[in-house]
């Protein structure tokens, strides 16, 4: 069973990784961690949205927003760019 998730959550980061280019970082890592989280066993939706919302702000708000660096972006981060006037 621990095989079996661990396979699991190697190939929720490889989908991370090759679909961040399209979704970009803050969707992604969002939907990756809901993922990963499930994979473990979490199944309070209160647990997982916030967990994973909480997140994805941290790393868009300290890496994109603020640093500018060079993460792949989609549209969630292009949209709140332009709403922030930030590095989006």
């Amino acid at each position: 069973a621990f095989n079996r998730q661990r396979l699991q959550l190697l190939l929720l980061t490889l989908a991370f990784i090759v679909g961040a280019r399209w979704i970009g970082t803050t969707l992604g890592l969002f939907l990756v961690i809901i993922a990963g989280m499930w994979v473990l066993g979490v199944r309070n939706w209160r647990q997982l949205i916030g967990i994973a919302g909480i997140t994805a702000a941290t790393v868009y708000a300290l890496l994109i927003w603020l640093l500018n660096t060079r993460l792949p972006r989609g549209i969630p981060e292009q949209i709140l760019g332009s709403l922030l006037g930030g590095g989006g």
